[in-house]
């Protein structure tokens, strides 16, 4: 088994830029076994939608769609992804756990799942006055305003 505690000292306490050269890390991991990372593929959000709509059965939905799931949740029910530069990703067993959530939540609305009578929905309630009613905006003719203009100034000049 490699020295992973002296690599991680090392890593640690080394000031920030310092270069270590491959074959120094090589020889710290000689014995280290191959990374089983592939087993579980990361997707993009256009592969985790597809994957997501067909487990589903709905519409294909949008990257921006999948994002969202990702921040705020679909329907009760968030999606675990991990960032990847700009972006994010999914693995495909957290699609399958997404897919599995909401088909388990599927026919309720999103909060009201394992709701009892000691914890009924909640209603809404409107606070304040009612408001008055929109009065209806009028329109004046244009040539209207014009003669009313001009006769303004007709009585001004004669004032003067």
């Amino acid at each position: 088994m490699p020295d992973i505690g002296r690599l991680s000292d090392f890593c640690r306490l080394a000031p920030a830029g310092t270069l270590v050269p491959v074959e120094s890390l090589r020889e710290m991991l000689g014995g280290a076994p191959p990374s089983t990372a592939n087993d579980d593929p990361a997707l993009t959000l256009e592969q985790a939608a597809e994957r997501i709509a067909r487990g589903l059965a709905m519409r294909t939905p949008t990257a921006a769609g999948v994002r969202k799931w990702i921040t705020k949740g679909y329907r009760g029910v968030k999606l675990e992804a991990f960032e990847a530069g700009r972006g994010y990703s999914v693995l495909t067993s957290a699609a399958d756990r997404f897919i599995a959530a909401r088909q388990a939540t599927r026919g309720t609305r999103a909060g009201q799942a394992g709701r009892s009578p000691d914890n009924p929905p909640r209603t809404s309630i409107s606070v304040g006055a009612p408001r008055p009613a929109q009065r209806p905006t009028t329109y004046a003719d244009p040539a209207d305003e014009i003669s009313q203009w001009e006769a303004a100034g007709d009585r001004a000049r004669k004032a003067a």
